[in-house]
């Protein structure tokens, strides 16, 4: 019994750090929201007017992009939060925190585990912000599946965080974890 509360213990305080760590980034929260929305607005609004011209089968049906266009953004913005999370094990093995963690009397798994959680939360509640915001831009998006959305972005968050944590655990640098960033996008 011990055992699994210091396993839970250690996953909590892994998930809290990762948490906190994207909270203090100001900038950085500010920016993975603001670059997604104006994505939609630029994009989304720039290319309706096209789409509305251009309906299927000559056909006037006043398709309007933006909706499409909403779970795309919301799905990379999760997609790439998730994934940059390897990064940040980069930044802890240069700096000395993962050896730290390492070497702590507790379950690897759990820490491993207490990271991937902490980092898929941040990006699922990033992809929820993103979807309110555009929501508010767009009235004619169906938020009826919103559970099915929130699934799909927890799936989404967790297998990408978890390959960025095990392609950073391998590489010895940034510019490289970019490089296969790149790769994959």
């Amino acid at each position: 019994m011990r055992q699994v509360k210091n396993f839970l213990r250690t996953v909590h305080i892994m998930w809290y750090r990762q948490i906190k760590r994207f909270l203090r980034a100001r900038s950085r929260v500010i920016g993975s929201i603001v670059q997604p929305i104006f994505w939609l607005i630029f994009f989304g609004f720039g290319f309706s007017g096209t789409f509305r011209m251009m309906s299927p089968g000559g056909m006037n049906r006043n398709l309007d992009y933006l909706p499409f266009l909403v779970p795309g953004v919301v799905m990379m913005s999760v997609f790439f939060g998730s994934f940059m999370s390897g990064i940040s094990v980069i930044w802890d093995r240069e700096f000395g925190f993962l050896k730290e963690v390492l070497v702590a009397p507790v379950s690897r798994n759990a820490t491993i585990l207490g990271r991937a959680l902490g980092d898929s939360t941040t990006s699922v509640i990033r992809g929820l912000l993103i979807l309110m915001l555009a929501s508010a831009l767009a009235p004619g998006i169906n938020l009826s599946k919103i559970p099915v959305v929130l699934v799909s972005m927890v799936l989404v968050a967790l297998s990408f965080t978890s390959l960025g944590i095990i392609i950073g655990s391998k590489m010895r640098s940034m510019e490289g974890f970019q490089l296969i960033n790149t790769f994959l996008s």
